[in-house]
């Protein structure tokens, strides 16, 4: 597994129910990459089942509010997090803060780290799995969560079954702290045709911007301030003042790649998860709360069930068809809100203003009605 998100929220997860874990990740360190997340109320949950609610709240922000807006500034939707039930609330937070703490916690409750480790392939026989490194290592081992990401060489390695999907979509990504006159508890989102922004705050006096644009052939190497400028830089403020006061070096551009729903994750002692196991577009924002549902999922399964290659199987059938209904949700979501058609563009205008702010949490999210299994 990899320590990114979703392979330390798994290691925190399965030493809180004392199973070992040996973290394999292939950067040399914890390096600080990626801009903002934002984790609904079903990842807030799982966050305090792992025991990390406090420290990540120290470094993060807790928006109540949220406004959709179209490029011209007319207000289409305003959100409250009253809309998500009764005590909901949603976290959002930098990338490396989110990463350091978990990290911190599994490294607290013994998990070990192993950096420089690129797995490149796996096999297995009846009680052990060995994984073959890129620097003619190998370690065995009993069981491998695949937690290497969208190109995750553990899938290959069980499925081949190809490279993610690139969507017709591209982002920017930028984190800004200089727009001090951003409010603390907004969350925003500013649609156009074919395009779509938004805007969090992220702790520290830091907001977190995207920028998403269709353009079937992907970003084409469009990575400066100057190409989100040309864009976007005439639609409503704040957007123009966030992208121009991030710095150069804070601005990150990623074409969106999913795959479609795998009818298997795992084979006898080996399973994935997170990104490796469904990756999604970010249209839903689940993509990294989905990843810690897993994480409680496999956890809650090995801690109930003694024989770990049926636990592996319960955790696959607990998560299949949640993660799926996600990619989905995610690519509806896309096609309304980056559709490039005036028509379709003049009609989510219209029609979004007339749709109940909770009917709008309901079906964006679907939070409310999920009950996480307990570690």
């Amino acid at each position: 597994m990899g320590a990114g998100l979703g392979g330390l929220a798994a290691a925190i997860s399965l030493c809180k129910v004392q199973i070992g874990v040996d973290i394999y990740e292939k950067a040399p360190n914890l390096q600080e990459v990626g801009a903002g997340i934002v984790l609904y109320p079903n990842a807030v949950n799982a966050l305090k089942q792992m025991g990390v609610y406090e420290q990540i709240a120290k470094v993060a922000s807790f928006p109540s509010q949220g406004k959709y807006l179209n490029s011209k500034g007319k207000v289409l939707v305003k959100l409250n997090m009253a809309d998500f039930g009764p005590g909901a609330e949603a976290i959002t937070v930098h990338r490396h803060d989110l990463q350091k703490v978990l990290c911190d916690k599994a490294l607290a409750l013994g998990a070990k780290i192993h950096f420089n480790k690129d797995c490149w392939t796996l096999e297995q026989d009846k009680d052990t799995v060995t994984l073959h490194f890129s620097d003619d290592t190998q370690v065995e081992t009993n069981i491998v969560i695949g937690a290497d990401g969208i190109h995750s060489k553990i899938r290959k390695n069980l499925l081949n079954d190809g490279e993610p999907r690139y969507t017709g979509s591209f982002t920017w990504r930028g984190v800004t702290s200089q727009l001090v006159s951003y409010p603390a508890n907004l969350s925003l989102m500013v649609f156009g045709r074919g395009k779509q922004f938004g805007a969090t705050p992220v702790g520290k006096n830091r907001v977190y911007w995207f920028a998403t644009m269709s353009d079937q052939k992907g970003h084409r190497d469009r990575r400066s301030k100057s190409d989100v400028l040309k864009f976007f830089g005439d639609w409503t403020d704040p957007v123009n003042e966030l992208i121009d006061t991030t710095k150069e070096s804070e601005i990150l551009t990623h074409n969106l790649y999913d795959r479609d729903p795998a009818v298997k994750w795992g084979e006898d002692r080996v399973t994935i998860l997170g990104d490796a196991a469904h990756p999604m577009t970010p249209f839903m924002g689940q993509g990294g709360c989905q990843s810690l549902e897993d994480a409680i999922a496999l956890a809650h399964c090995m801690k109930v069930n003694s024989n770990p290659v049926e636990a592996l199987r319960d955790y696959e059938k607990m998560r299949q068809a949640r993660t799926s209904d996600f990619v989905y949700q995610s690519r509806k979501s896309e096609a309304m809100t980056m559709s490039n058609s005036r028509i379709a563009t003049m009609l989510r205008d219209a029609i979004l203003p007339m749709v109940p702010s909770k009917l709008i949490a309901k079906q964006l999210h679907t939070l409310a009605n999920y009950k996480m299994p307990e570690l």
